[in-house]
């Protein structure tokens, strides 16, 4: 039992490579800032269905920072997205 619980626990190589993507605020300036202003309303607004659908609206060939906001909201750290996001 101890060792399938080991097995179950192991980090997953797509969440690591997740963390490794995260980015910092200087990664958004190829993004608009009308789309990082909408993108910060939303998460004020903890509306992750809007914040998914403005993620969707990145280029395929941004799709590193996609996955990286993707993650931040599928693990909850909408205030981290808040911060990288806000005008200040």
């Amino acid at each position: 039992m101890s060792s399938k619980y080991t097995e179950e626990t192991t980090s997953d190589p797509n969440t690591a490579t997740l963390r490794q993507q995260l980015f910092t605020l200087q990664d958004l300036q190829v993004i608009p800032l009308e789309w990082i202003a909408r993108v910060h309303e939303a998460v004020l607004d903890l509306n992750d269905a809007r914040i998914y659908e403005l993620i969707a609206q990145i280029p395929t060939q941004k799709q590193p920072l996609a996955n990286a906001l993707k993650y931040l909201v599928d693990n909850f750290e909408l205030e981290a997205l808040a911060t990288l996001t806000s005008p200040y």
